[in-house]
């Protein structure tokens, strides 16, 4: 049952949080892709510290923790009594008792010593830095970004400032909006500023003008992952993503020195472009 209502509250706090973001994104004049964006991202960050939260006080309890079932118990208490029936009386078990005396302590030191875990945040921290990335460093990717834009005369400038790292956040995200229709998403390691991924959604509004432009900065973006890529090789590898992706009408993706560019496009989101590192 505490398993039941574990579940529902780390969902509450999920959408919860979402819906809340959300709405708070909107009564600033937010797009539906930001609002969205941020409080899908403020929602997971709640059902973590939720989680934490619920395991600290108890309700979470894992499985080597539960209580031993009936079962268990029931053996446990047969074999004991088969100990009995062998004929050892109470002198023997108090010399065996006191000979044992010390070992006993050292193995229960041992097995306490084992049963101490690491800070879980932390834990998670290491593991992500010591992880894959895309090798390109939030300074880097700015500057060849906005090199990108004022070469192809675009108003939109990305400004690289990543936040610090809540107290229960396993790694940073970085998010620029450009427009309405325009917004950028990175998360970043948690000690050094080398990007883990990238994702660029943009939306038209049905005019060529408007599809044009969400091309132009998602071009940049690509071509602000790799040290040589100029905007027209991204501007072609745009074009050939989005034409596969017309006749096949399911994501599509390149890779380039080692590092997997996708585009996808949906209702939701609309036009969607990740950069990751390819497995």
């Amino acid at each position: 049952m505490k398993d039941v209502i574990a579940a529902l509250l780390m969902v509450l706090a999920l959408f919860g949080v979402w819906y809340w973001i959300a709405k708070k994104f909107k009564a600033k004049g937010s797009g539906f892709i930001v609002r969205h964006l941020g409080g899908g991202v403020c929602g997971f960050g709640a059902l973590f510290i939720m989680g934490m939260i619920l395991a600290a006080t108890g309700v979470l309890v894992p499985e080597s923790e539960k209580p031993k079932s009936a079962d268990t118990v029931s053996a446990s208490e047969q074999s004991k009594s088969s100990d009995q029936n062998l004929g050892v009386d109470d002198s023997d078990a108090v010399v065996v008792a006191e000979e044992s005396e010390a070992p006993v302590e050292e193995s229960i030191e041992e097995v306490q010593t084992e049963e101490i875990s690491p800070d879980p945040v932390a834990q998670q921290r290491a593991e992500i830095e010591a992880g894959s990335d895309i090798g390109v460093r939030v300074e880097d990717f700015v500057s060849q970004f906005n090199s990108a834009m004022v070469r192809a005369e675009l108003p939109y400038r990305a400004k690289g400032n990543v936040p610090d790292m809540d107290e229960n956040s396993v790694q940073r995200v970085y998010q620029e909006t450009f427009s309405k229709n325009l917004a950028l998403l990175m998360t970043v390691k948690p000690e050094t500023d080398v990007i883990r991924d990238v994702t660029f959604i943009g939306t038209g509004d049905g005019t060529v003008d408007s599809g044009v432009r969400v091309l132009m900065v998602a071009a940049g973006v690509y071509s602000a992952t790799q040290p040589t890529l100029p905007m027209k090789d991204s501007i072609t590898m745009l074009t050939d993503m989005s034409e596969e992706f017309n006749q096949k009408q399911e994501s599509v993706s390149r890779i380039l020195n080692g590092l997997e560019y996708s585009y996808d496009r949906n209702e939701v989101f609309g036009n969607m472009f990740t950069v990751s590192k390819s497995e």
